[in-house]
């Protein structure tokens, strides 16, 4: 059974460990890596790639759970006051640093101190003083030894995911939409713009999010002389300079041959919609009409929406894709089953379940409490994974 998942960060977390339960069930979870916060920034500036964080941050929900030293690895972070020297000092003893704290076998030391050379070669070549340059403070270790892989395999993204694939013995499959190396921007219903991706996560307003527009990450934008401008003309300027990304082969074969497609739950203008403007995407999943393609609300109100009732996510995934695919499609043509949690407890904290509205679309739905009894917020993994295979028992 081939699942594909449209990850929406810790909104599928709890989804894809349940789905990793399912026999025979071969999972790939498509990212986009236009994150530009903290250590992912830096990465981005130093080594002119899109972002790792993401990317290995689905890969570490793909390790097993009884792997807890390599999960320790994954998630392993300097600390906040981290200095340039002390960092250095890790690295110039990295072999020991890493066996001692993560009891790793030789082989993948070996290999992960490659990533390090590689890494600090970098600002070698480019004669940057790493000990005024880099900002260490917070940043993930293994997001440096991303970076140091993608440049000893050719600036190659999908080649650099499939080595710590290969090295870490993960089973299922993490692709970016596209390789294309962009960058994301935002303009608000009140004029506003937010011109990085971590402005977007960050913010929590009424004014929603008019669009999201992708743009090309060599672009230095004159924030002065765009702010200065008309929201009709601030929208002309950021439509004009705006590229829908290539999608990468990988993933396209992935869409043509998944029996079940998740649109998961999670942070929308960072991480869901934007993935939907890849190029082609909504004609593909379009063309697989033999999937059950699983649309998921979210539980929570989320910081960039926070007055989206259910149908909005909906909506504007709808909308989104039908920019990238250049045709008209109609709601079944992305969508034939609806997860929405609810229950008949009012919380202004939780997303509405408009069900007029989801009556207009006309297409199957289950509207019951799906949050985890244990963790309030998320979605019950398992319930969510048999829900779904139920659905998919129905329709084969």
């Amino acid at each position: 059974m081939n699942i594909l998942i449209f990850n929406g960060g810790r909104g599928a977390n709890t989804i894809i460990k349940s789905l990793k339960k399912i026999k025979d069930a071969n999972i790939t979870s498509v990212v986009n890596a236009y994150d530009d916060g903290k250590s992912t920034g830096e990465i981005r500036k130093f080594f002119d790639m899109l972002g790792p964080s993401d990317i290995r941050k689905v890969q570490t929900s793909f390790l097993e759970v009884n792997d807890t030293n390599i999960i320790d690895l994954f998630n392993y972070r300097f600390g906040k006051n981290m200095t340039n020297q002390k960092a250095l000092n890790f690295f110039d003893n990295f072999e020991n640093e890493v066996f001692n704290r993560f009891k790793l076998n030789q082989n993948v030391i070996n290999e992960l101190t490659k990533y390090k050379n590689s890494f600090l070669s970098n600002f070698i070549e480019k004669k940057i003083d790493l000990k005024k340059k880099f900002n260490f403070n917070d940043c993930s270790l293994m997001n440096c030894l991303y970076a140091g892989s993608y440049k000893i395999n050719n600036c190659d993204l999908i080649l650099t995911i499939e080595k710590f694939k290969k090295l870490f013995e993960i089973k299922h499959e993490v692709l970016p939409n596209s390789t294309d190396n962009l960058k994301m921007v935002a303009l608000r219903e009140n004029g506003q713009i937010l011109f990085t991706e971590s402005e977007i996560v960050n913010l929590r307003s009424n004014f929603l999010i008019y669009r999201i527009f992708l743009i090309n990450n060599k672009i230095n934008l004159d924030k002065n002389k765009i702010n200065a401008l008309n929201f009709a003309n601030k929208f002309k300027f950021l439509k004009d300079i705006h590229i829908n990304p290539s999608i990468n082969d990988q993933l396209e074969k992935k869409i043509e041959l998944a029996d079940i497609i998740i649109y998961s739950p999670g942070t929308q203008h960072s991480s869901l919609l934007p993935t939907y403007l890849t190029k082609n995407i909504g004609k593909l999943i379009a063309k697989n009409q033999n999937a059950l393609k699983v649309f998921i609300t979210n539980i929570g109100a989320d910081y960039e929406n926070p007055v989206y009732i259910a149908s909005d996510y909906m909506v504007n995934a709808f909308k989104y894709l039908g920019q990238s695919s250049g045709n008209k499609y109609s709601y079944k043509s992305y969508f034939n089953f609806i997860i929405i949690n609810h229950n008949n407890k009012i919380d202004d904290n939780k997303v509405h379940f408009d069900k007029e509205n989801f009556n207009k679309f006309n297409i199957k739905l289950i509207a019951k409490d799906f949050e985890d009894k244990n963790k309030g917020g998320y979605h019950d993994g398992d319930l969510i994974s048999k829900t779904i295979l139920k659905e998919f028992g129905n329709i084969n």
